[in-house]
């Protein structure tokens, strides 16, 4: 059941008309907790406290019975406050982090007993030293049956296609990988993001709308998103992003999350594939319900 209540960094108090369906899973949000984790020094963006607790409420209000916590940036390396949340949330919960070469091969299995289930990778330049590094910790944690997320612009994702079709996990793009809003789906990296699906090497996160919007009502990203639930559906996973970061350090308003999952999903008749989007597929990256 659904609650209409105020959740912390979002704009509206309505519930969605659309209903997530049983085990439905937020597979992209943060854990924000200064007070008990501090930020790395470098990062002065200084965020607010986004704790479990709030994100619960979200859960109340959404209908989200399923999440997968991603290491923010402002932590660098350190995974303490993912980690201490992902076994706050418990067996509901899953985590992805960021780790580095010094990372300890028994660490990360004992994250894994935790929940852990991929890393991520900022890929800013796409240079081909930034690739190796990507290359060698996937196959470090290959050996697990982890996948590695990639945060990059729809360039690299072209200039690296060769080196993505024979990468040694599953991929996973956030953001819908980063098309821009005046482009869209007519950028090359659409393609190449499909064509990885189709072959079972990668997945793609319906998420972060307003990250490249030019449209105060986000349907320009809210229809980039639409045109991969047609194309695609068997390698697609929602997200919130909440605590919807960008939005803080940018100053901008902060976006309705009802609004945005109802926007998606707009005009989206197929039930099944519905349920394989927002259940099936995280079952199967995630590995819940083992």
């Amino acid at each position: 059941m659904k609650e209409r209540i105020e959740v912390p960094y979002c704009s509206g108090r309505e519930v969605p008309v659309f209903d997530l369906p049983r085990n439905a899973c937020d597979t992209h949000f943060h854990i924000f907790d200064p007070v008990n984790f501090p930020y790395k020094p470098e990062d002065v963006r200084n965020q607010p406290p986004a704790t479990v607790d709030c994100y619960r409420m979200l859960m109340r209000h959404m209908g989200i019975e399923r999440c997968v916590i991603v290491n923010p940036s402002c932590y660098g390396t350190d995974n303490s406050c993912t980690i201490s949340a992902l076994r706050q949330l418990g067996e509901c919960a899953r985590a992805v982090v960021v780790i580095n070469r010094d990372t300890p091969m028994d660490l990360l299995k004992q994250w894994n007993e935790y929940g852990v289930r991929g890393i991520r990778f900022n890929l800013v330049s796409g240079s081909l030293d930034q690739m190796e590094q990507a290359m060698f910790l996937s196959e470090k944690v290959a050996r697990l049956g982890w996948h590695t997320q990639f945060f990059m612009s729809p360039d690299i994702t072209v200039k690296m296609e060769k080196e993505l079709q024979s990468f040694p996990t599953t991929i996973v793009f956030d953001h819908m990988g980063h098309l821009p809003a005046d482009i869209g789906i007519q950028h090359e990296a659409y393609n190449i993001m499909l064509s990885l699906i189709r072959t079972k090497k990668a997945y793609v996160k319906l998420s972060g709308f307003y990250i490249n919007s030019k449209q105060t009502d986000l349907n320009d990203m809210l229809a980039i998103g639409r045109s991969f639930l047609n194309d695609a559906p068997e390698g697609l996973l929602w997200g919130t992003d909440w605590p919807h970061h960008h939005c803080w350090y940018r100053h901008e308003a902060m976006p309705d999350d009802a609004y945005m999952l109802d926007g998606l999903v707009q005009g989206y008749d197929s039930e099944k594939n519905k349920t394989q989007i927002f259940v099936k597929n995280p079952e199967v990256l995630y590995s819940f319900g083992k």
